[in-house]
């Protein structure tokens, strides 16, 4: 979303862009990352409150029946629901998980257009996910990739070691368990190599132990953007252990910087972007010992090394490039303007027994306070 406000053609359509935030959380939004927005709207709320308060509250952002609301989650889209508003929803399944899928089932009478940045997302929503009469919803849109802003990265790869860099969440979707397997597989292996892990989650105790005492091994917390593609920049390989995905932007800005990507082989937006043995190497998901072969090939075959690198960037531009990627999709969710909206409003549940619309929300967040119900 910060891409396509940021790239978007100047006009004078409005562009409201809302943050959500719990009262009892902290929110890692920050205003700065929504260049181009017209407005930004802080919107808090508490888990003990009445839903349908919270989304008559939201609600209140909109200012008539035409204004279009672009869902990047699910909250947008029960609001839509729960009021029965008329509005124009656009809906972007970010990924080919559960919980979109979901999303999309209970909603698909409500929402009006299906933009899938990937492949498998794409094919799973006409396929499989959606009623046939909805197949006309779905659209294929890659998103804009900020690296690719027309600029061009010096590499600096002087250093005689060999350097790996793995940069994401520490969590077991991205694959953070099985780092210190792989470097196992690669100390028996190579002569002298650094392996760099930059991120945070909850893996990260766990990791940080597991490579305690090991000297050619280097844990940089959480790192701005910048930080990463500079490191990306100097190095070999970029290691993608993840279990699922989207489409990942970090293999679009490490294919740029020159670092190639060892990368688990997922159907969804790894395959849009990587080519096995073409500007890649792709392994099963969760082999760690396919990870450890693909990464010692690379170290032992420089001018493998070096073919991959070179194509790296090869189709980048055509498929990524910000300005006309977002143009793309200001154009297809412009487009619900110019149609006629009708919806079959779902029947499913908003929430527990105190989520009721004619529960006032002071006795709502009083009665959850005393039970200490945390849960919308």
């Amino acid at each position: 979303m910060r891409a396509l406000l940021k790239y978007k053609a100047q006009n004078n359509d409005q562009y409201v862009v809302v943050l959500f935030s719990s009262e009892d959380y902290k929110s890692n939004h920050s205003i700065s990352d929504f260049e181009g927005a017209n407005e930004i709207i802080r919107f808090s709320y508490s888990v003990r409150e009445n839903l349908y308060a919270v989304y008559k509250r939201l609600a209140n952002v909109l200012h008539t029946e035409q204004d279009i609301i672009v869902s990047n989650d699910g909250w947008e889209i029960r609001m839509v629901a729960a009021l029965k508003l008329k509005n124009p929803v656009a809906y972007i399944v970010h990924g080919d998980f559960d919980y979109y899928y979901l999303i999309t089932k209970l909603n698909e009478s409500i929402i009006d257009l299906f933009i899938a940045y990937s492949d498998k997302v794409y094919e799973e929503l006409k396929e499989k996910k959606l009623l046939p009469e909805n197949h006309y919803k779905v659209q294929k849109i890659y998103y804009p990739s900020a690296v690719l802003d027309g600029r061009s990265l010096a590499t600096n790869r002087k250093s005689s070691s060999f350097k790996i860099l793995f940069a994401g969440t520490l969590d077991r979707r991205k694959g953070a368990h099985l780092l210190k397997g792989i470097y196992d597989k690669l100390v028996t292996q190579i002569d002298s190599f650094q392996m760099c892990i930059i991120g945070d989650g909850d893996l990260k105790d766990e990791v940080a132990s597991q490579f305690s005492g090991c000297a050619n091994v280097f844990l940089k917390g959480w790192q701005p953007n910048e930080y990463v593609i500079q490191e990306m920049s100097s190095s070999n390989v970029f290691l993608f252990p993840s279990f699922s995905e989207g489409l990942p932007n970090v293999l679009i800005e490490a294919l740029f910087s020159g670092a190639v990507p060892v990368s688990s082989k997922l159907e969804s937006g790894v395959q849009d972007i990587i080519e096995d043995k073409v500007n890649g190497v792709l392994v099963e998901t969760g082999n760690v010992k396919g990870y450890g072969d693909a990464i010692v090939n690379l170290y032992n075959d420089k001018s493998l090394l070096d073919r991959l690198r070179q194509r790296g960037k090869t189709g980048l531009i055509e498929k990524f490039e910000p300005h006309q990627q977002a143009s793309l999709y200001d154009k297809a969710i412009k487009q619900l303007a110019l149609k006629e909206v009708t919806k079959d409003y779902p029947k499913y549940s908003i929430g527990g027994w105190l989520n009721k619309p004619w529960l006032p929300n002071y006795f709502v967040k009083t009665v959850r306070s005393v039970i200490k119900h945390q849960k919308l």
